[in-house]
């Protein structure tokens, strides 16, 4: 346990004492939602309505996740997303919708997992927990 204990601790500063998490939401009502089941979750939250403002956030602030909106205005999520994985391949991407074809959508476009808003808070803290372990995880051993 000593020794688990002193591993641990060589480990810790390498890991984020808080994740950044960029939403891109052109409903503001869903935006401010989940930046508030985010932000009460522990997580440094920016919402965005649009891919040209996330373009020019993420050009500035480095995030760890990206939870995108599938029906956006002008660009879809999921075209944003495949940008976003060439530009930044380290951000881990969520797609989000409650379209039937989500998954399928969020598979093609190379994300790394999708969520149907309907699923509710729990659901979604559960999953932004599940990607951001792995992220802890890869660096850890890096």
């Amino acid at each position: 346990m000593i020794l688990i204990a002193i591993l641990l601790k060589g480990l810790l500063p390498m890991m984020p004492s808080v994740f950044r998490v960029l939403i891109v939401e052109d409903d503001l009502d869903q935006a401010n939602l989940f930046k508030l089941i985010l932000a009460t979750a522990g997580y440094q939250v920016a919402a965005v309505p649009d891919v040209e403002t996330a373009m020019a956030h993420l050009s500035e602030n480095p995030v760890d996740l990206l939870f995108v909106d599938w029906n956006l205005p002008g660009t879809r999520g999921d075209i944003f997303i495949t940008a976003v994985k060439l530009l930044y391949p380290t951000i881990i991407t969520l797609l989000a919708s409650n379209h039937l074809y989500l998954k399928e959508a969020a598979l093609a476009c190379g994300a790394d997992a999708c969520f149907r808003k309907m699923e509710g808070n729990a659901a979604l803290r559960q999953l932004l927990t599940e990607l951001l372990s792995k992220r802890v995880a890869v660096e850890v051993t890096a």
